[in-house]
């Protein structure tokens, strides 16, 4: 975790490689590394690690999510929103990131209305339940896909809206600065 915050994802990725081999039975751990391996464009490999789950461990969220983010990367999209839409079915903690992960595929995909409109709901939402950060996240994408749209008025506000936030942190900050 510590060399994933510092931004060293090869260090990361082969500590959680050691971790999971050490225990491989730890669920934690091997969600842990089929991000990381997902993340590091490693999705094949990722894909094995996040399926790989014995009957014992079963299929939790956050490995759905790291399959997800691997079927991504490997361009699988509709198996990738199988694994989304499972995770959302759940009403889970990981619900509003694979809601994020559908609009983001929406987005790959030139979907573009769907994708507003998923950002759009989400945005509002995490707003009236006070997650800042996921609201920030969600804004920035919008603000983007509105500039991608000639939409110049929308980006500037979500922009704005960005920085204007109390629970701005620097690197939302930096998003509404290269919106702007």
């Amino acid at each position: 975790a510590a060399y994933f915050a510092i931004g060293d994802i090869p260090e990361a990725v082969r500590e959680s490689r050691e971790n999971f081999r050490l225990r491989p039975d730890a669920i934690r751990l091997r969600q842990q590394l089929a991000l990381l391996l997902a993340r590091s464009g490693a999705e094949d490999e990722a894909l094995k690690v996040a399926t790989g789950a014995g009957e014992r461990e079963g299929v939790t969220p956050g490995l759905r999510w790291a399959a997800a983010m691997a079927l991504l990367g490997l361009g699988r999209l509709d198996e990738a929103r199988e694994q989304l839409t499972a995770i959302e079915s759940a009403h889970g903690p990981y619900q509003g990131i694979a809601s994020l992960y559908h609009a983001r595929a929406d987005l790959y995909e030139g979907r573009f209305a769907e994708a507003a409109a998923r950002l759009v709901h989400d945005r509002d939402a995490e707003a009236r339940a006070g997650r800042a950060s996921a609201e920030l996240v969600r804004r920035y994408l919008l603000a983007r896909l509105y500039l991608l749209q000639g939409r110049r008025r929308e980006a500037r506000l979500e922009a704005q809206a960005i920085a204007a936030a109390s629970g701005a942190k620097a690197n939302n900050l930096a998003h509404a600065a290269l919106v702007l």
